[in-house]
């Protein structure tokens, strides 16, 4: 039990801790350098991350920094209006009097310690810094230290970030001339080289801004995972795969579990679900099988899909288009009939056979002893009956046994009632053994009128046949138990009134029956 109280405690905090929410804390250079990537570090950046990687819950925080560093937004996500309002504060950042002259690096990583140190401490913390790394303050600025004593500023806060535990992460945009628009590689002195020296200390690798590669830029920049969608599929029926492609920008093994494909909040996935571990540094297929649904239209096609993962996993690019053209099916290809279609009939009908096979070996087996119930009294007294039980034949010649362990075989005839069903009515019984008598699944079957399981069963001791009632209401003319039974009448009657009558007798089969004609035919011949 105690165990079983440790696995779910386990459990628990691997949901939560799966789930939990978290501060996201972009910081933003706001010096003249990010003026002309401004628009694609906004588009493809903060706006994808406000869409993608912010969930419900979370909090989005930014902080801008030039000559001073200040809290723009701090917002914590509750709906898709949160997100909006983030977004055009976010632009409102380009406004030419908020672009600074000056870059206190050292003072906004302060800045950015203390702020974060201040916000709850059980959240995990996601820190974007974005910066062309020149540290150049104002002048009076208390952080305008020589380059040995920025150095070692900028190591010991590189310490402190590392020893809290924080997720930090850094692209670095290139120093660019506001009027020109080239990229500024004179002059540049060693300060420099001081966001070099701070990720170092942290063990991570400085993102580089490349205009070529925005598109994969927020991937790229905070190491989340990322679907890559297909480009035109071309021609596709009805069902098909979808070949996405999952990247791993994480240093870690990740395993995801895909769960749903919506469009127009419908599931498209043509399966329960689809798992994938994925190495660290990797990509790759999630080929993923789709159902269209039955209401498309046939032709060029730019379906809009969000794929929804197991639990809160954060992975970019999750909403994308499918483009393909919907060639609609006159009929299954042979392929899909068979794979959709005939394979699993084909399963059915073979796992029915071995069903059938594995009864039927089982009932020829025990012979139907899984219904036999033990006789516990042999020795209750025997009734009498009210009508007197008729012999069939008086001129039949007593069947008498010695002792034994199994009865000779006896056949339950109801009159009227079919008698070619095989041995279904035909069996032996072993010594203090009983078999039922009725309907369903009973060992004798009755089965002229309707009648339940087990109204009687039939006994043998060793030596006779004993025939007792277990629903009165079916033999009203019996009192009790038929001791030595075979060759007699048993009256009975239906749950609706109809008189049935049965009885037990050795069973014979055609062929004793035909080796005893010619025995008696010979016997006539000899005698004259």
């Amino acid at each position: 039990m105690k165990k079983i109280g440790i696995i779910i405690f386990l459990l628990l905090n691997l949901c939560f801790l799966w789930s939990e929410n978290i501060d996201v804390i972009v910081m933003v250079d706001t010096s003249w350098s990010l003026w002309q990537p401004f628009d694609d570090i906004v588009n493809y950046l903060i706006n994808s991350m406000v869409d993608e990687i912010v969930h419900k819950g979370d909090t989005f925080h930014l902080l801008q920094f030039s000559t001073k560093t200040k809290v723009e937004i701090t917002e914590q996500i509750t709906d898709g209006d949160t997100r909006v309002l983030i977004k055009t504060k976010v632009q409102q950042l380009k406004a030419p009097l908020r672009i600074g002259k000056y870059t206190d690096l050292l003072g906004a990583i302060h800045f950015l310690y203390d702020f974060t140190d201040a916000r709850p401490a059980d959240s995990e913390k996601l820190i974007v810094l974005i910066t062309d790394g020149i540290h150049d303050p104002p002048p009076g600025s208390k952080y305008a230290l020589d380059y040995e004593q920025l150095k070692q500023e900028f190591i010991a806060k590189a310490k402190q970030i590392k020893n809290k535990g924080w997720n930090i992460h850094i692209l670095r945009i290139p120093l660019i001339d506001p009027e020109t628009g080239e990229v500024i590689t004179d002059g540049l002195d060693e300060r420099a080289k001081l966001l070099d020296e701070m990720a170092r200390e942290l063990g991570i690798t400085i993102q580089q801004y490349s205009p070529d590669g925005n598109k994969d830029l927020l991937a790229t920049t905070t190491g989340f995972p990322q679907i890559i969608f297909p480009q035109d599929l071309g021609k596709k029926p009805g069902r098909f795969e979808i070949p996405f492609l999952i990247k791993n920008n994480k240093t870690e093994e990740i395993k995801v579990k895909l769960i749903r494909i919506e469009y127009k909040g419908e599931n498209i996935l043509n399966t329960a679900s689809i798992e994938k571990q994925v190495s660290s540094q990797s990509t790759a297929n999630l080929n993923t099988p789709v159902k269209l649904p039955s209401d498309l239209e046939q032709g060029p096609q730019r379906l809009p899909i969000t794929l929804i993962f197991e639990g809160d996993t954060r992975i970019i690019s999750s909403k994308g288009e499918l483009i393909f053209t919907y060639a609609k099916e006159t009929g299954l290809e042979f392929r899909e009939l068979l794979f959709y279609y005939l394979l699993p009939a084909l399963g059915i009908a073979i796992v029915i056979v071995l069903i059938l096979l594995v009864v039927t070996s089982l009932r020829k087996k025990s012979h139907e002893e899984k219904f036999a119930a033990v006789v516990t009294d042999t020795q209750a007294p025997v009734a009498t009956v009210v009508r007197e039980p008729k012999k069939m034949k008086p001129g039949d010649k007593k069947i008498s046994q010695a002792y034994a362990d199994v009865s000779f075989p006896i056949e339950m005839i109801v009159e009227l009632q079919k008698r070619h069903i095989g041995f279904r009515n035909i069996h032996k019984i072993h010594r203090n053994k009983c078999l039922s008598v009725g309907g369903g699944h009973s060992s004798f079957l009755i089965f002229l009128v309707p009648v339940p399981s087990r109204i009687a069963e039939i006994s043998f001791d060793g030596r006779t046949f004993t025939f007792t009632p277990l629903k009165k209401e079916y033999f009203p003319h019996l009192s009790g138990p038929i001791k030595n039974c075979l060759e007699t009448e048993i009256p009975a009657v239906s749950a609706k009134g109809y008189e049935l009558s049965l009885s037990f007798h050795r069973y014979i089969s055609p062929l004793e029956q035909l080796n005893e004609l010619m025995r008696s035919i010979r016997e006539d011949k000899t005698q004259e």
